[in-house]
């Protein structure tokens, strides 16, 4: 039993009754095509070591014909479609030239094992957020191409269900399979994690972009509690950084009546796994911001900020908004009476 890659880029497997070859230029496919990229040929041996698939157009496996099937399992998995062709004892999976499709490289849970192809269920949330920008980057896929992928993401979503870019894909797919009222869930799902209800964006030190707030109403009894959420996005750093927040209530006449403060790192949701992945995400603090009962009936206005983690300094916020003393007003006004 013989596996040869021959310098004329031609890969070959001989089996006891079989004798696999195919010339490498073959037609080009979509990008990358053979004329770029090698085989890269994962095949049974005694190496038990675990070592990361990373898959392209030129990908193969050997597997034993009795490992075949857990190989096929985990590419359904992830709706990976492969050729398969018999090689007496072994099976070799490869991409024929129609198969291909390129958000296949953004499958990032695929290990070998030395014996089979396997997956990391850990993973999953990578790959998830690495299907829309690449989806973005294409043209959109046939409907045909957007099944497939669409199984795939609904997979991720099994395991990380909300996973903001993993929805912004379904929806994107699920237009393009011509699956519109889906779409629009999948797409109001998305917004409803991700786009606040009053818009404001400001950018801090430390990696942090404040979006925006949600608040249900503007009018508000004394006495009562104001729920409000607060949409961010953080890049690593913040977590290391670990700034302090803090909203204002102010007065027709500047003063601070009332104040919320909290460690933002400490608030946000959902506790992203993978700190490279942070920026994929849109993530929010739910505050609850308590009214005195003896305020004054009128109008008030919410001003937010950060500080460092021992509250000692303000950071800078770069905004088009008004602001004082680096804290920013936010686009709303909060009616209070009796």
């Amino acid at each position: 039993h013989q596996v040869r890659q021959h310098m004329d880029r031609t890969l070959e497997v001989s089996g006891e009754d079989d004798i696999w070859n195919r010339q490498i230029s073959e037609p080009p496919r979509q990008q990358p095509s053979w004329n770029q990229m090698p085989i890269a040929l994962y095949r049974a041996s005694r190496d038990r070591t675990a070592r990361p698939v990373h898959l392209d157009a030129g990908t193969a496996f050997l597997v034993r014909t009795e490992d075949a099937a857990s190989t096929r399992q985990v590419l359904a998995r992830y709706g990976v479609q492969m050729r398969e062709s018999a090689v007496s004892p072994w099976v070799l999976f490869d991409f024929a030239p129609s198969q291909w499709q390129a958000w296949y490289a953004v499958v990032d849970s695929l290990f070998w094992n030395g014996t089979t192809c396997l997956f990391d269920s850990t993973r999953d949330e990578k790959t998830a957020c690495a299907v829309t920008p690449l989806i973005e980057k294409y043209p959109p896929p046939s409907a045909a191409q957007a099944a497939s992928a669409i199984r795939a993401t609904q997979l991720a979503l099994k395991q990380i269900p909300d996973c903001q870019p993993a929805l912004h894909t379904m929806a994107i797919l699920t237009r393009a399979a011509g699956q519109l009222e889906a779409a629009a869930e999948w797409e109001q799902r998305w917004r409803e994690l991700t786009h606040p209800q009053t818009a404001a964006t400001i950018k801090f030190p430390a990696g942090v972009e404040f979006l925006g707030c949600t608040i249900v109403t503007s009018n508000w009894a004394t006495g009562t509690s104001i729920p409000i959420k607060l949409y961010w996005r953080c890049l690593p750093q913040t977590i290391a950084e670990r700034p302090i927040a803090f909203l204002h209530l102010l007065d027709s006449q500047g003063r601070l009546v009332a104040q919320d403060d909290f460690a933002l790192v400490n608030a946000l949701v959902p506790n992203v796994r993978d700190s490279s992945l942070a920026s994929e995400y849109v993530v929010t603090a739910n505050r609850t911001f308590h009214l005195p009962a003896t305020l004054a009936t009128g109008d008030y206005a919410l001003y937010i900020g950060l500080s460092n983690r021992d509250g000692s300094k303000r950071l800078p916020p770069q905004t088009t908004l008004p602001q004082i003393r680096k804290t920013v007003r936010l686009p709303l006004s909060i009616f209070i009476h009796p």
